[in-house]
Order: structure tokens, then C-alpha cells, then sequence
């Protein structure tokens, strides 16, 4: 379990994240309504529950920060890992698929590298809500917050539209529980047809409210593309699996 980064810590980097915003209230204000348990802390980013002003009213919001010591933490780690990944070619004779090893650990880099730039996500975010599907227009996608030029939106601060919701896997209601998993699930072949997936749609990353069903996905931090050969495997892995097919999904 990855706990939030010290409060202070976290003002300071909402406030150096930010400081190119002209509205410097706005930030103070962020700040000053921020709600010091944190909504979620990863490894890398930590969320937190604000208000600020849109248009003359006042609207919940989150703030995914990066702070200083968790990216120093997390760098540590993954130069050990780069140091691993230097070493494996020595052993390709005596351990199997270390290509593969290889080729994993090089993509894993590369998509972490783009999680310490929160402006991957906030593109992330609108690529996804810009495929509007009926197939899942029942999933809700938060938004970034559209004020001023970028304010919202930097490679350390990231403000989007609050959504309140319990954990997928939390749910009590099973009948609730089976239909917001269908509607992942069309939200999920709707992105892939578009060629792109969702990295990290783990049930944390799923809130369903309880009285309306309504499903909310976040955190966009990671998302993948597929090229036509990989889309249509994962067609045929989706039919395969409904079917039951052991043997053709062994030989995908």
C-alpha cells in the first residue's frame, strides 16, 4: 500500500506545478478547499478532492499532483530495473525468452516515463471522450477542467471533473454489479475498434454509484494502441473466450 506524500509537500508542488498560471488566486483557492485525505495515492500520482469557480459556481474537482519525493522514489526504482534490463543479453544461452523479457521491460519504461508528464493524460482523456459510442454512452469519462490557457493542465498538476462512486469490486448489489460490468466491457471493445485500451482499468479504477448505476472510469494516465493485427486478435481472443475455446486461445 503506496501512502499520500506529506500535505505541505503537496501545496508546494500544486504551487510550483502551476506557477505559470496568471491567476494566482485560483490556485490559492484550489489549495485553501482541498480536502487533506487524499482520494487515492499510487505510486507515482495522488489525488485530492477540491472546489473551485466555473462560470460563477462553485464545482467539485480533483487534483492529481506528482510530488517531488515520489518521483524521486519511484526514478530509484526504476534505474534498478534499467540496470536489470542492461544485464539479461549476457544470459540469452542459459535463460529462455529473454528477448521478450527484453522487449517487455523496454515498453514498460516508455509508458511509465509518459505517467511523470501529466499532460499525456489530460490528451489521453480527451482522445477518450471524443469517441462518444452508443455503445457505452452509459460511461462516464471526467473530464479536464477547461480554464484559462492550460492552467488546469501541467506536467505535474492535473485538474479534472470530480465523480463519486464505490469501487467496483465493493459493490453489494450483484444485479448492479453484473450490469456495470457489461458496461465496462463495451466501453472497453468501443476503445479497442478505435485501436486504443485502457492500461490500467483495474477495479479501482471503476466507480459505479449505487443509486443510479452510473459508471465512471478513471485515472487515463495509461493507455495502449493497437495496430490492425493486434485489434483483430483481440476480437478473436473476445470470441474465443465467450465460446470457451481453450485451444484457439492457446494457439492466439
Amino acid at each position: 500500500d503506496i501512502g499520500p506524500s506529506h500535505i505541505d509537500e503537496v501545496h508546494a508542488a500544486i504551487r510550483d506545478g502551476m506557477w505559470g498560471a496568471t491567476e494566482k488566486e485560483l490556485i490559492e483557492d484550489l489549495i485553501r478547499n482541498m480536502d487533506p485525505t487524499a482520494l487515492g495515492a499510487g505510486s507515482i500520482g495522488e489525488c485530492y478532492r477540491s472546489r473551485m469557480t466555473l462560470d460563477g459556481a462553485s464545482k467539485d474537482v480533483v487534483i492529481k499532483v506528482i510530488t517531488p519525493s515520489k518521483e524521486k522514489k519511484f526514478r530509484t526504482a526504476l534505474k534498478r530495473l534499467e540496470e536489470v534490463r542492461g544485464l539479461l543479453p549476457y544470459y540469452e544461452a542459459e535463460v529462455p525468452h529473454v528477448r521478450q523479457a527484453c522487449r517487455v521491460i523496454d515498453l514498460f519504461l516508455e509508458m511509465v516515463e509518459k505517467e511523470f508528464d501529466l499532460r499525456n493524460e489530460a490528451s489521453n482523456i480527451r482522445n477518450v471522450r471524443a469517441v462518444r459510442n452508443v455503445s457505452f454512452e452509459n460511461v462516464r469519462i471526467p473530464g479536464v477542467i477547461p480554464h484559462g490557457l492550460g492552467v488546469t493542465q501541467r506536467a505535474k498538476v492535473l485538474v479534472t471533473e470530480y465523480v463519486s462512486g464505490v469501487n467496483i469490486a465493493k459493490l453489494t448489489d450483484p444485479v448492479l454489479g453484473a450490469q456495470a460490468a457489461d458496461k465496462v466491457r463495451a466501453f472497453m471493445m468501443a476503445q479497442v475498434t478505435k485501436g486504443r485500451y485502457h492500461s490500467d482499468l483495474q477495479p479501482g479504477n471503476v466507480l459505479v454509484d449505487p443509486k443510479t448505476g452510473e459508471v465512471s472510469i478513471i485515472d487515463f494516465g495509461q493507455m495502449g494502441e493497437l495496430n490492425d493485427r493486434q485489434r483483430a486478435n483481440i476480437h478473436r481472443l473476445y470470441a474465443t473466450l465467450m465460446t470457451r475455446d481453450v485451444t484457439d486461445v492457446v494457439e492466439m
